[in-house]
């Protein structure tokens, strides 16, 4: 007898078809990178690039999903604002190096009180939008993306900013 699975609201779909979209991501990344490995092949080190970033946004969803609709909150815990935002852009340096975009920052490290992956998981997806919508190798402009906090009373704000976008 086959077995179904009755999801009671869109939003559990999404979810399960976002964890079964994972694991056939999380194969490719692999042989791409050991295919890469072996080949020194740059077609293997695009695909696993963008499995690896597809993969990204997938558990990017599925925390905000979680916050959203299984969870009344994420539990939160003390967090550097300079730490986040570096493993950020550490992970995200390659594709502005391969894109000829560089990456400025003025950071003002503070504590704040988030939950850290939420926090990671949106910083990600803000500079990889800014990544994506700045064009890079533009004859006589500099293409750039800035990331710069700035301490208020009791709440830090964080920018985004790409230069040259149309």
């Amino acid at each position: 007898m086959a077995k179904t699975n009755n999801f009671s609201t869109p939003s559990q779909l999404l979810g399960s078809l976002a964890h079964e979209l994972k694991n056939p991501l999380t194969l490719i990344a692999r042989k791409a990178e050991l295919e890469a490995l072996s080949a020194e092949n740059l077609a293997f080190r695009e695909l696993q690039d963008t499995a690896e970033q597809t993969l990204k946004l997938i558990d990017s969803y599925l925390l905000m999903a979680q916050s959203e609709y299984w969870q009344v909150k994420l539990p939160i815990e003390t967090v550097g604002i300079g730490s986040v935002i570096y493993e950020v852009l550490q992970e995200l340096g390659p594709i502005a190096e391969r894109n000829k975009i560089l990456i400025s920052t003025n950071i003002k490290d503070s504590e704040v009180m988030s939950h850290k992956s939420g926090l990671k998981a949106a910083l990600w997806c803000l500079v990889r939008l800014s990544l994506d919508f700045t064009p890079g190798d533009r004859p006589n402009k500099r293409s750039e993306v800035f990331v710069k906090t700035k301490n208020r009373v009791e709440a830090v704000d964080i920018m985004v900013l790409g230069s040259n976008l149309d």
